[in-house]
């Protein structure tokens, strides 16, 4: 499979350009946020929805506020795309040539995909615990994200932009410094954009998905930044908890019996 997409991407070079693959991560996105979105209007009122739901049915969305956080989310993907296009000369092009032919195995992707996320994750630790730590800058810029208490798909792109600018440089540029630091295979940086637009639209949805079972606690699932919308300076990481127990702002707490004392 992963050297069926490989040879795909090698056959088509406009993949291997920043703004296209940009353009296709957006897309991809806004697709994952539909399920959830169904979830929160037609079969909002199904008990089995509701089972997993961590909001209390009062705090479901209308579509009032739908229409307006999907605006907002996608004047900020506009906003990210004109600065990419007006950066797009200074990121270093992959040139077909120089690419290896095969792609790594599954293991060493995952292992890749592993280091790079969690090099990621260090730097988005320390981005979002500095937003907390300097009342100056929660107020101008972080503040506008953490008004979604009760969160719902969409609200993983309802920030302020500047706080998207210096978010998704972070990645890009974490991403691309790992892989030339230790030699990993493009594809893995590739493939990462993906696992990072899933993640913060699972985490945002308001659902307990129980993905962190999946991978024995190692990295976190969608209710662990909920709960950080509820006890603020807690849980600053995306991914890996050992992060935020390591720095001690690690919080468990259930959502769905908090919200019903």
């Amino acid at each position: 499979m992963l050297q069926f997409a490989w040879d795909y991407i090698l056959s088509h070079p406009s993949l291997l350009q920043q703004l296209n693959r940009f353009v296709i991560y957006t897309i991809f996105s806004f697709l994952v946020t539909i399920p959830f979105l169904l979830l929160d209007t037609v079969f909002k009122d199904s008990k089995f929805v509701r089972k997993f739901c961590l909001r209390p049915a009062r705090n479901s969305p209308n579509w009032k506020e739908i229409v307006k956080d999907y605006a907002l989310a996608i004047a900020n993907i506009l906003i990210l795309f004109v600065l990419l296009y007006f950066l797009d000369d200074l990121i270093p092009p992959m040139d077909v040539e120089s690419l290896p032919k095969l792609a790594p195995s599954f293991l060493t992707f995952v292992f890749e995909c592993l280091i790079m996320l969690f090099c990621t994750d260090f730097y988005f630790y320390w981005l979002h615990r500095f937003f907390h730590t300097f009342r100056f800058l929660y107020e101008a810029i972080h503040k506008y994200h953490h008004k979604y208490i009760y969160t719902y798909a969409p609200n993983a792109f309802c920030t302020h932009p500047v706080e998207i600018w210096f978010a998704a440089g972070g990645v890009g540029v974490c991403s691309y410094l790992t892989r030339r630091l230790f030699n990993f295979h493009p594809l893995s940086e590739m493939f990462l954009p993906f696992y990072y637009a899933v993640h913060a639209i699972l985490e945002h949805t308001g659902y307990r998905d129980n993905s962190d079972k999946l991978t024995f606690g190692i990295l976190a699932g969608g209710e662990y930044h909920y709960t950080h919308h509820h006890l603020f300076e807690k849980n600053y990481a995306f991914y890996f908890p050992i992060i935020d127990k390591i720095f001690g702002t690690y919080a468990f707490y259930d959502p769905l019996k908090k919200d019903e004392e």
